[in-house]
């Protein structure tokens, strides 16, 4: 007689194969037929760990994100209580963006994104899913894991789950090869072209662990299940035992739950990252273009944080405080972005006029939206020990007075303006709305 449990499993694996069989229907005769093929002997090839997965995932409902996916597994957990997103991990060349399609499961166009999940930032708000989908790719990762931990917090709201896998470094099996004179990698071997497809480096449970506290998360279960065959001899079991070493966790995969409790508490943690000294300027390039790929993909708040190191890193470049505000007044954060357009236009040559009057059209823009009058008053002054006298500066002096009741003084500003530029539209319109004059 077959355990209910063992029961609910082989209907798992019954919905694989008739997923399978719809994804090629579905795709047969087009373009994509041969990658849907790929994913179904992927996913044939690991039917038992992914039924596994399939369960823990069909416990769950609201919007999930899923990284490194399989259509024939998406198909598979697919419910009326999951809204799907997909992200296909691509390692692409510095130059080439991410792309965006959709695969159609269960009747619905599910959204998907090919990007490089190292490098780039996802196209979507920050706390957008209520749960996050990471199996079998955190051993492909190759130059930089934290940051695909860093982008799925980011994307995980407070109290979200982050379901999770990857081989066990430290298994029985991994310990069996280790003792023949084998590697111990599950899949190490070097491709002749450029692919993701194989194993940068494995982990162990407890490294695991020590990661995803160090990227917000809470580790609520960590086992390591055994889904392969051959399994390791019980000499190697023994040999466990007779060294003095424990037997747990020492199945072939580590699977976790994780629930996100605050942001990423440390970016790069000492056991995983050389504590080599920076290169300033290549750390610059490398804010610099994830602070690009963020806010092309219409994420402010991702690209705030290497927008606040480029200020840090270039304190004197009026284009990294400008960054900085442009991404903060996106997030209607009037009064930082003021601060910030102000701090741009202290560090940019004075003679520069068109750059100039573009700084001040931005002070001004986010200062009546801060509605902030002593912020206003504190800006306006200190702009006035490079900008006293030009133009834009009288004319922002003019609209901070004039707010504030002080329209003598506002008059003055304005015609100040008009004598060092007859041609300063926007003083002369000012003039007329509020004095009913154009100068004098």
């Amino acid at each position: 007689m077959v355990c209910p449990m063992q029961a609910a499993r082989n209907e798992i694996l019954l919905d694989l194969d008739r997923a399978a069989d719809e994804l090629r229907a579905t795709y047969a005769n087009t373009a994509r037929l041969p990658v849907a093929e790929y994913m179904i002997r992927s996913a044939s090839d690991h039917a038992h760990r992914l039924a596994s997965m399939i369960e823990m995932i069909r416990g769950h409902s609201g919007r999930l994100l899923d990284i490194g996916f399989n259509s024939v597994v998406t198909h598979a957990y697919l419910t009326a209580d999951i809204e799907a997103h997909l992200i296909g991990f691509d390692d692409y060349g510095p130059d080439e963006k991410p792309r965006s399609s959709s695969w159609k499961l269960r009747g619905r166009d599910v959204p998907t994104h090919d990007l490089n999940i190292e490098r780039h930032v996802a196209p979507y708000d920050a706390e957008a899913f209520d749960i996050v989908v990471f199996l079998e790719v955190f051993e492909h990762l190759s130059t930089d894991p934290m940051h695909a931990l860093a982008e799925i917090n980011r994307l995980t709201r407070i109290g979200g789950t982050l379901i999770f896998s990857t081989p066990n470094i430290t298994s029985a099996r991994s310990i069996e090869r280790l003792l023949r004179g084998e590697s111990p990698y599950v899949s190490g071997r070097f491709m002749k072209a450029r692919s993701t497809n194989r194993h940068n480096r494995e982990y162990t449970p407890k490294e695991l662990r020590l990661l995803m506290e160090a990227a917000g998360y809470r580790v609520d279960i960590l086992e390591t299940p055994e889904f392969y065959q051959p399994r390791a001899s019980s000499d190697v079991w023994q040999w466990i035992e007779k060294n003095g070493a424990s037997v747990e966790f020492r199945g072939d995969t580590v699977v976790m739950t994780c629930t996100k409790t605050s942001g990423v508490v440390e970016r790069y943690p000492d056991f995983l990252y050389f504590p080599a000294a920076p290169n300033r300027y290549e750390r610059i390039r490398e804010c610099q273009e994830q602070a690009a790929f963020a806010m092309s993909a219409g994420q402010a708040s991702a690209a705030e944080p290497y927008l606040r190191e480029l200020v840090e890193l270039e304190p004197q470049s009026p284009s990294a405080h400008s960054g900085l505000a442009q991404a903060l007044e996106e997030q209607q954060r009037f009064a930082e972005a003021t601060l910030s357009y102000s701090n741009a236009l202290q560090w940019t040559d004075r003679d520069r006029s068109a750059i100039v009057q573009a700084g001040f059209d931005a002070v001004e823009r986010c200062l009546w939206k801060s509605r902030d009058p002593e912020l206003a008053r504190q800006v306006t002054q200190a702009l006035a020990s490079k900008f006293e006298g030009s133009p834009p500066h009288c004319v922002l002096a003019a609209r901070v007075l004039h707010a504030l009741g002080s329209s003598t003084d506002a008059r003055v500003y304005l015609q100040r303006a008009l004598r060092s530029d007859r041609k300063n539209e926007r003083a002369r319109m000012l003039l007329q709305e509020w004095f009913g004059h154009a100068a004098g």
